[in-house]
């Protein structure tokens, strides 16, 4: 059954639909400059295209192995998968006039934003043992997070840390709700409810750890630390409460404009006479994009819908009757396109404010100890039961200016104490206290792979007693003194595009770690996971 088009509903249909795309170019004649700018504009079609054909083709398999009324309804059932194939791609004009009137990218906002924030970090804390960055970031997955880490700070051995962090608050209504968009708690909830969407916990293991050393088992012996994140400041998700005005405006403004202008734009095609041929040109269009459909194998879809798109433009982009109702839509988008833009500019680079609280076992020391001695004895006043610790760090991001590629600035300030009280302790609870600065910079898009970071950051450790809470020899050499450490690491971040996915890969100097005092370089690389950008991603 056809469904048609519904000229009634598609104004509003679209006003809402478009917070959703963003319209770069603004020329009627011009195509999306690469296939996946074109597969996002008919994402939707596709999916339902290629579900429609799967169902054809089982209700086929199905028959051939039937006969009488059974044969005959399963032939009903292909004959309906065919004709909702061929509905999902013609009934719907709305892709079609976007990809006319928009010459490049309609990329989802939400989306767009997740995969270039700078500001969100996914992985072990820097207050933590195992961490491979000296600086916390101001923000961390609203939904869901996985991280392993190589590598290690002023630790004096490497080891690797799996990192899992969750809003359990997001997490929860987002898979109920099926939708990025309504994952994000009413504000008219409750206070715990408010306040518990702005607190992500993590946990980390240490793989090295446990019976099976280097396999990680997930068990609790391997859990080297467990963290929090409390947002204090923060709006720099345009789902907030502070940005409904602005998003409710503009669909009543300039989104209403748009999408009145679009429905004009297709009335127009629709009604449009080859004056040469007394034909109207969208019938022949919409025959033959059926036919064409009707016939292509599941793996031919995006094929047929990238040819009969093309074929759509060819027939209607340069028509010069139709070139009125193209400038109308053309000046809506882009009205609309520059208001959306700068109140996304105000997202992506409004401060924020976060505080984090680490808790960190101290057992991978224990080890390294025995690594360092090479059999030789291990001394300890408290023996190699060590105090664990806990870390509590003020986080704070600052944009240096308002352009979508410009750098950022974050800052840490913390202090880690004994969980239990050092024996011989002068100084009380306090390990140390930190200071540490990290500089952002986006790179140029590496077409096909994403938008990399490069990051420069600064760490002050001043470590006021015994790192490890006693006094240690090895190879009767006492290791652990307290002093000062400086560290200087830069880091490429690579993402890759439309996954989540991030790959940090750093390089560290240091004066000295926290047993030695002799100088560090060390290379560290990691594999990060952000569960909101798959999920931001539309449907």
């Amino acid at each position: 059954m056809n469904p048609g088009f519904s000229q009634r509903n598609f104004p509003a249909l679209v006003g809402m639909a478009l917070l959703l795309f963003n319209p770069a170019g603004m020329r009627a004649a011009d195509a999306p400059a690469n296939n996946d700018a074109l597969a996002k504009i008919f994402q939707a079609a596709i999916s339902n295209i290629k579900a429609a054909k799967v169902r054809e083709d089982a209700a086929k398999k199905k028959a051939v192995a039937l006969t009488g009324a059974a044969k005959a309804a399963a032939d009903d059932q292909a004959n309906q998968a065919s004709l909702d194939a061929q509905d999902a791609l013609t009934s719907d004009m709305i892709p079609y006039t976007q990809y006319l009137t928009s010459g490049a990218v309609y990329r989802s906002v939400l989306s767009d934003l997740e995969q270039q924030r700078l500001d969100k970090a996914v992985g072990t804390a820097s207050g933590s043992s195992g961490g491979t960055s000296p600086v916390s970031k101001g923000s961390v997955p609203s939904l869901l997070g996985f991280a392993v880490e190589h590598g290690g700070l002023v630790e004096s051995t490497n080891s690797t840390v799996m990192t899992f962090q969750s809003n359990l608050a997001n997490l929860i209504k987002a898979m109920g709700q099926q939708d990025y968009l309504k994952s994000w708690i009413d504000p008219k909830s409750s206070w715990i409810m408010q306040g518990a969407q702005r607190l992500t916990a993590s946990v980390s293991f240490d793989a090295s750890q446990g019976g099976s050393s280097g396999v990680f088992m997930g068990s609790t012996r391997q859990i080297s630390g467990v963290s929090a994140h409390f947002d204090i400041y923060s709006h720099r998700d345009p789902r907030h409460p502070a940005y409904y005005r602005f998003w409710n405006t503009l669909v009543a403004g300039s989104g209403g404009t748009l999408a009145n202008s679009l429905n004009a734009l297709i009335v127009a095609i629709r009604a449009y006479v080859d004056p040469a041929t007394g034909t109207h040109p969208f019938d022949t269009w919409r025959a033959a994009a059926r036919s064409a459909i009707a016939s292509a194998a599941p793996d031919e879809v995006e094929v047929v819908v990238r040819n009969r798109a093309e074929a759509f433009r060819q027939a209607f982009g340069s028509v010069p009757a139709l070139q009125p109702a193209f400038q109308t839509a053309a000046n809506a988008l882009s009205a609309y396109a520059d208001q959306r833009r700068q109140q996304l500019t105000t997202i992506a680079k409004s401060p924020v404010v976060a505080v984090e609280y680490n808790f960190t076992r101290q057992f991978p020391e224990a080890q390294t100890l025995n690594n360092m001695s090479n059999r030789a004895a291990v001394t300890s006043a408290g023996g190699l039961t060590l105090p664990d610790l806990s870390n509590v760090t003020l986080i704070g991001v600052y944009s240096l200016g308002r352009s979508p590629k410009t750098p950022e600035v974050t800052a840490n300030l913390g202090m880690t104490f004994f969980q239990s009280l050092p024996k011989g302790s002068a100084t009380g609870s306090l390990r140390d206290w930190r200071f540490s600065t990290q500089l952002d910079v986006p790179l140029r898009d590496i077409q096909n792979i994403g938008t990399p970071s490069l990051s420069v950051s600064y760490l002050l450790l001043d470590l006021v007693e015994k790192p490890l809470g006693a006094a240690v020899t090895v190879n009767s050499k006492p290791v652990g003194t307290p002093g000062i450490v400086h560290l200087l690491q830069g880091k490429l971040t690579i993402s890759v595009k439309n996954s989540g996915i991030k790959i940090p890969i750093s390089f560290t100097y240091s004066n000295r770690t926290e047993l030695n005092t002799n100088k560090e370089k060390r290379g560290t690389i990691g594999i990060t996971y952000d569960l909101d950008s798959l999920f931001a991603k539309p449907k």
